[in-house]
């Protein structure tokens, strides 16, 4: 009897010592929680992002659509918001300039200093003091804007005309396109059936970094004279940016990632054969191209070249950090950024210029006009001055546009509130606090930039006045930052986007893949091939391109061109006014006004919709033999009147269902 109460009693301390335990654990969480919540209490934001960092890697877990998230968020709570324990986010452009101001109290957080390239040595865009940051930018600074070297715009011509001659070469072939014929300097593809597509967005990255290693050290590594990517050096830098963004956002996968013991093991290292480390080792390398043009191999280091007794003064990037008096292993370090940050910033900004004027033929048509005419005066040379591009005013409203429509760059920037803190507009930010930009939301006012901010349309810069122009560049040109740690190499980039687009479109013809087998079928300058796909085609089934054609005979005349003797066509168009059997749908309905600005929006366009029996005569003229129309009419929604096309809707609604869900699939 004793024992069972000894061991009864014994339990019992067990279970409230248990109990005591998950109570401290609880408190201890609920305080910290608490504590958390009530630094920056007062700012808006969710809940979770007071006491977590959770929601900040769940937003980074979208890779390069994270912006679109905390834009959402600033677009929801107002131009400050918490999205972190001690995280702020501002799309406020005057906060952001004041914080980037030379007199600012703010400095740069933690933030920074995971974007650290060589994670061994601080360089000038990871220093976080700021009179080292100074002294680094003084020295660094006349190299990145030309002023130390001349032969800056030359060599960035260089680049571009490497860029010219792969895409001419290798992709605009004679072997692999039966004609090419000159029309005003240009290269014109008659039959773009046999145009082999080039991936423009693999080549963009590889002339960026090709451009940047020249301009560091005088030669391209040779990413476009081999089309490849050498030592895989555009697929780490895209990963390791990637990575990056982790640690600069969370804190703790900064401290976990950044420290001395997982370096030790995880680090990128000199005798790395790829990657980071391939640029560390030889941080620079000379490519000696062998006699066979094929072979190369890598060669000794340039920094170590550089710093050696007789080494001579080389008018590049590298050369002038020296001469401004870099010591060794900061050049060794410094020299990293330009060819990994900065070439993967500059073939964004290409690659989506393109993407936006290719996705929107009449704004090309009109810059390719400007170019041809300003070639044409004679007030462009080849290659093109920045000095002439700048004074081709379409061409600077296209290239703005589009660093507005889509930053390069739009990571957080955080900078960090000062030990007296700050107050913005009336609100108190606490010493510490980490302040970071939402680039995405500050170029996509719609209060300055119009309902259409979100809109690719260079047209708007020619349209405003110079006031307006002149606020719209200031606010754009913050996607390079502002003030003290404004991006080094805005200069070279801005000289890069006045130079590329004239020099590609002076020499070739651009259209997307998409569109080759379009404009074949619409278009009085290109015939149809009789080799291979085309010209013997026993059937062609076309189908919704009643707003798509500009031209329904000369379409249709490339389309008989294109079948063999007794093929046929089928085409599926429809109305795209919506009718009803029981005269429902009159000029009052909604339905019937949409359609009639819809027909509106086409005509302006240039492409109407088609009445589909008036096809019939164009159908005879192109020399088809048996023309027949079958009607078919099918409900628009699954509420229709009639059982039978209630049904017939509702299984149209359950096709389309499973179409996407399998669209989704594996397969």
């Amino acid at each position: 009897m004793t024992f069972l109460t000894s061991s009864t009693k014994h339990f019992s301390s067990l279970v409230f010592t248990s109990r005591l335990f998950y109570v401290a654990i609880v408190s201890y969480f609920l305080i910290a929680i608490v504590r958390s919540w009530s630094r920056l209490w007062h700012l808006p934001g969710p809940f979770p992002c007071s006491f977590s960092y959770w929601p900040m890697f769940r937003i980074r877990c979208h890779g390069s659509r994270a912006y679109s998230e905390y834009a959402r968020l600033t677009a929801q709570y107002g131009k400050l918001v918490r999205i972190g324990p001690n995280d702020v986010i501002t799309s406020d452009p005057e906060l952001i300039r004041r914080m980037s101001a030379a007199k600012s109290t703010y400095e740069r957080s933690s933030w920074y200093k995971a974007t650290r390239l060589d994670p061994y040595h601080d360089m000038m865009g990871s220093v976080l003091d700021k009179s080292a940051h100074h002294s680094l930018r003084t020295k660094l600074s006349p190299g990145y804007v030309g002023k130390d070297i001349p032969g800056l715009e030359a060599s960035i011509d260089s680049g571009i005309a490497e860029l010219v001659d792969l895409i001419r070469l290798k992709y605009t072939s004679r072997s692999k396109i039966a004609t090419i014929t000159e029309t005003d300097g240009k290269d014109q593809v008659s039959k773009p059936s046999d145009l082999e597509p080039v991936d423009f967005g693999r080549l963009a990255d590889y002339y960026a970094m090709d451009a940047r290693s020249r301009m560091s050290f005088g030669r391209p590594i040779g990413l476009l004279q081999k089309d490849t990517d050498v030592f895989g050096l555009i697929r780490t830098s895209n990963f390791a940016i990637d990575v990056l963004q982790f640690f600069t956002d969370i804190p703790a996968l900064q401290m976990i990632f950044t420290s001395d013991l997982v370096l030790r093991f995880l680090g990128p290292k000199p005798t790395d054969s790829s990657g980071f480390g391939k640029i560390m080792g030889h941080v620079a390398w000379e490519i000696i191209i062998m006699l066979t043009g094929v072979a190369c191999r890598l060669a000794e280091q340039h920094v170590v070249k550089r710093f050696a007794p007789d080494a001579k003064d080389e008018p590049d990037l590298l050369g002038s950090f020296i001469r401004r008096g870099l010591d060794q292993r900061s050049a060794q370090s410094e020299i990293m950024f330009p060819m990994v940050a900065g070439s993967d910033t500059a073939a964004k900004a290409i690659k989506w210029t393109m993407q936006y004027l290719l996705s929107n033929p009449s704004t090309f048509k009109s810059l390719e006009e400007e170019i041809m005419t300003a070639i044409s005066n004679g007030t462009v040379s080849e290659p093109i001055t920045n000095i002439e591009a700048l004074k081709l005013p379409f061409l600077q409203a296209v290239i703005y546009e589009s660093l507005r429509v889509h930053p390069p760059f739009t990571g957080l920037l955080m900078k960090q509130v000062g030990p007296e803190g700050d107050v913005h507009k009336g609100t108190f930010l606490p010493p510490g606090t980490r302040v970071a930009h939402d680039t995405w939301s500050v170029t996509h006012d719609t209060q300055l930039f119009g309902e259409d901010a979100h809109i690719f349309r260079p047209q708007r810069w020619l349209e405003a006045d110079a006031v307006t122009v002149k606020e719209w560049k200031k606010r754009t040109e913050l996607v390079f930052g502002a003030g003290r740690w404004q991006c080094a190499g805005k200069a070279v980039a801005m000289i890069e986007l006045n130079k590329i687009f004239v020099t590609l479109i002076r020499n070739f013809e651009f259209l997307p893949a998409s569109a080759l087998f379009h404009r074949m079928l619409n278009s009085k300058s290109m015939t149809l091939s009789s080799r291979g796909r085309m010209g013997n085609l026993l059937a062609i089934h076309i189908r919704g391109m009643t707003s798509s054609i500009s031209d329904w005979p000369v379409f249709l005349e490339n389309v008989y061109n294109g079948l063999a003797p007794g093929g046929y066509i089928e085409l599926f168009e429809g109305h795209a006014r919506t009718q009803s059997d029981d005269g429902s749908v009159t000029p009052e309905h909604a339905m019937w006004q949409w359609a009639d600005k819809l027909e509106e929006c086409c005509k302006i366009l240039g492409r109407p919709f088609v009445y589909v029996p008036s096809l019939v005569p164009m159908l005879k003229e192109a020399d088809f033999v048996v023309v027949k129309i079958v009607p078919f009419k099918w409900p628009v929604h699954p509420w229709a009147k009639d059982a039978h096309y209630e049904e017939l809707e509702n299984g149209l609604l359950l096709m389309l269902w499973r179409a996407s869900r399998h669209g989704l699939s594996q397969r």
